[in-house]
């Protein structure tokens, strides 16, 4: 761990926050990785927080009483 934190932060310039850092082993424990939940195995799956914020931005753009031609809209988007 103390070999890859040297990497990380000296070598690339990243900052490793340590109580968010661990090493897991995904056979044993799922585990969240930008958005995705990596099972036991090769599986992977959006997260509930990233379904959540794409339902949301879903719905927010494609409202209901959306007055805009839909021409215009896929050209803006």
């Amino acid at each position: 761990m103390r070999t890859v934190v040297k990497l990380l932060e000296e070598g690339l310039g990243l900052k490793v926050h340590p109580d968010k850092t661990k090493i897991v082993d995904n056979l044993v424990e799922p585990f969240i990785f930008l958005g995705y939940v990596f099972k036991q195995g090769y599986y992977h799956s959006p997260s509930d927080k990233a379904v959540k914020k794409f339902k949301k931005r879903i719905k927010d753009v494609t409202k209901r009483n959306q007055t805009l031609n839909l021409e215009e809209f896929l050209s803006i988007g």
